[in-house]
């Protein structure tokens, strides 16, 4: 049986980066949090681009 427990959004972002920047180290945390940042602003870009066009 699973347990979840649920928790603010602030938190939840808190404790990612720290599992990030502890398993990944710096540089590689930073890398991986960049290419999610630029994946994210190019599917937002194509669907207010398709969304102008239609």
């Amino acid at each position: 049986m699973s347990l979840t427990k649920m928790m603010p959004d602030k938190e939840l972002i808190r404790k990612v980066t720290e599992i990030l920047f502890k398993e990944l180290g710096y540089t590689d945390a930073i890398r991986f949090l960049s290419k999610i940042r630029a994946c994210s602003i190019q599917i937002i870009a194509s669907t207010v681009c398709s969304n102008l066009s239609a």
